[in-house]
């Protein structure tokens, strides 16, 4: 798996892999920009988030790097000339490769713990195990960039395992991811539940579709198809990982879009018929006459008083 020459079994995955994380970073930076546009100008008259902004912006910023230092390894390697430059000489950009990778996941953990710690009304309680199941599992997959010395650096293109601690890491990542996208789903299908009236086949694919979106379960996807690669010892894990470090950041800011989307004031946004996952449907503040949407407009108005006064201040 090391992938020492050109010659070696999966060979191709090298080019594949970043051709394949460019492509998925492209498609990543149109949800970004969306996801800015909706939080900071469309949101308005509600006030911005700038936690929310900032956080988004430093999970984009922490998947470009990983891009941005995994084609200069590349690029590197390819247009050196012969011979091709030692895993040694190339061991700094694999080890902050690999360190990207992983605080890619972390951070993209937090992000869906902080959304769990909101739809469970801020009880610090339910989120205490996903956070400590995070450190332990970006600690682990810190050891081995951090460990391992250059020397043993045999391919210019893959940095080696520590099989213990990288295992352990993907394992428990995947644990949060699940954890948390249940928990999620779990507190939104008893809020939301008795607000819905499903009318059709297409309401429940929209709504499953919102639901996923929002839960994360496309992490837990990524996060499954890395494990299992990973226990395979397969080369073709340089393609997932490259993919999986992108919808790290994709997941979270499709669940920022699927919220922000719903906070747009009622003259921005396209009317729907379809119900809305989301347990903070702020739009429901600007008057719906929908029966649901007032269920929802008074969950909102519990957990979130300010709003109704900033948008009403004579109620």
């Amino acid at each position: 798996m090391l992938l020492e020459d050109l010659d070696a079994d999966g060979a191709p995955a090298i080019i594949i892999s970043n051709v394949v994380e460019i492509v998925f970073f492209g498609i990543y930076s149109i949800f970004f920009m969306f996801a800015i546009i909706i939080l900071v100008v469309y949101k308005k008259p509600l006030p911005v988030d700038w936690l929310m902004v900032i956080t988004t912006c430093v999970v984009y910023v922490s998947c470009m790097a990983h891009t941005s230092i995994l084609t200069t390894d590349r690029h590197t390697t390819f247009t050196s000339g012969l011979p091709i430059p030692s895993g040694e000489e190339m061991s700094g950009l694999l080890r902050v490769t690999d360190m990207e990778f992983k605080i890619c996941g972390f951070l993209s953990q937090l992000v869906m713990i902080h959304r769990c710690w909101a739809v469970w009304e801020h009880r610090l309680v339910v989120v205490i195990v996903p956070l400590a199941m995070s450190l332990a599992s970006v600690t682990c997959g810190l050891v081995g960039p951090l460990r391992i010395p250059s020397t043993d650096f045999k391919s210019p293109w893959v940095a080696p395992r520590m099989q213990l601690f990288d295992m352990l890491s993907a394992a428990i990542s995947l644990a949060v991811f699940a954890l948390v996208m249940s928990l999620i789903a779990y507190r939104l299908r008893c809020v939301l539940a008795p607000l819905r009236n499903v009318q059709s086949m297409e309401t429940i694919i929209w709504t499953l579709v919102g639901a996923s979106i929002e839960a994360g379960a496309l992490l837990v996807l990524a996060q499954a198809a890395v494990v299992v690669l990973f226990l395979r010892n397969s080369p073709m894990i340089i393609i997932v990982e490259g993919i999986a470090t992108q919808i790290y950041g994709i997941a979270p800011t499709m669940m920022i879009i699927r919220i922000g989307l719903s906070m747009v004031p009622r003259g921005r946004r396209w009317d729907s018929d379809s119900p809305m996952f989301s347990s903070l449907v702020l739009s429901t503040i600007y008057g719906c006459e929908d029966s649901s949407d007032n269920a929802s407009n008074e969950l909102v108005a519990q957990q979130h008083p300010e709003l109704r006064q900033r948008l009403h201040p004579g109620s």
